[in-house]
């Protein structure tokens, strides 16, 4: 039998084979373009919290040391060209120097009179500074850390004030 004259395969024509396959290629694209400002958003994210959570140890680790300390200098002595400190810490049998300082981007700490190696710990840091606020008795110190992961800056400062 003879289809008749009129009557309609059940196939999709050229234009609407042409019209599907451009409203797939727009919703592939759309999917695409949220996933890009979604993973664009993530990376931003991740840096903050990565330049957040470093700029934190930093000024934690210097903290800790400024609480023990005896004596404090700013700038280092050996260092003086270079944003610095130096505290004398008394460790329980003995009073040791450390000296914490910027180099290349990373926190370098010295542990002077222990025979160690500097240590160089938390990188993609900018700046470091270190303030007295009380100059005849160098008890009080600001320190300000910038650090700038993945294009992500963090600036956190914070106060220390020794104890002994």
């Amino acid at each position: 039998m003879r289809p008749s004259v009129g009557r309609r395969d059940n196939s999709f024509t050229l234009t609407e084979l042409m019209i599907s396959v451009a409203a797939g290629a727009i919703l592939v694209l759309a999917a695409w373009a949220m996933w890009a400002m979604s993973h664009r958003q993530n990376v931003a994210a991740r840096g903050r919290a990565e330049s957040s959570s470093t700029a934190f140890a930093v000024l934690q680790r210097i903290e800790q040391e400024v609480l023990r300390a005896q004596q404090i200098e700013v700038p280092d002595p050996d260092y003086p060209a270079e944003p610095s400190i130096q505290l004398r810490v008394n460790t329980g049998s003995a009073v040791v120097r450390r000296g914490f300082r910027l180099a290349d981007g990373q926190l370098v700490v010295d542990m002077k009179d222990e025979s160690a190696e500097p240590l160089r710990v938390f990188e993609g840091i900018d700046a470091l500074e270190f303030t007295v606020l009380d100059p005849p008795t160098n008890s009080t110190v600001a320190v300000a850390c910038t650090v700038n992961i993945y294009g992500q800056q963090s600036v956190l400062r914070s106060v220390a004030k020794k104890r002994n």
